[in-house]
């Protein structure tokens, strides 16, 4: 690393990370706290608004964290390729984190939504009856089927409709 470069990452990790990350928190917090007094505010979106904010900041550590401490761990103590070969692929994953959050911040907002979530419970509830797999009494199962068949005899021949039925017993 040049020594120009030192200064640099000094800035970056104090404005690009720290100061991003007090003002998030300092944000949130009054947030938060403008809610807890909301009078108005059902406790439940209360409890939804606290994890909301809870999973951004957690988002924002996990994203940009791992970064900004290797840009500061390389900052401080590499003086020779034998350390960044060391650290290469972490430090690389670390970079890919940063972009990670791009996507985790508006899936998280899309999944709090209540339509999101009663969309996803919805493909649940299809996949449980589709596969049978899943109750919400975890007990056991057995399954028997049924067959009715119906014969029908029309001009140009016959057809016939066959109709399955599963039954789910308790065991």
């Amino acid at each position: 690393m040049k020594t120009w470069e030192y200064p640099i990452n000094y800035y970056r990790f104090y404005i690009g990370f720290l100061f991003p990350l007090g003002i998030l928190s300092l944000s949130y917090f009054r947030v938060l706290r403008a809610v807890g007094k909301s009078a108005g505010t059902q406790t439940a979106q209360k409890t939804r608004i606290k994890y909301l904010v809870t999973s951004t900041i957690v988002i924002f550590l996990v994203c940009f964290s791992p970064y900004h401490v290797f840009l500061l761990v390389r900052t401080v103590f590499e003086r020779d390729c034998a350390f960044i070969e060391n650290i290469f692929n972490y430090y690389h994953f670390s970079l890919l984190l940063t972009s990670f959050n791009c996507v985790a911040d508006p899936a998280l907002y899309c999944f709090i939504s209540e339509n999101a979530q009663k969309g996803i419970q919805k493909a649940q509830d299809a996949c449980t009856r589709v596969f049978c797999c899943c109750s919400k009494s975890h007990g056991r199962f057995s399954t028997h089927s049924t067959e009715m068949v119906v014969t029908h005899d029309n001009v140009k021949g016959t057809s016939v409709v066959t109709l399955l039925q599963q039954i789910k017993t308790e065991v």
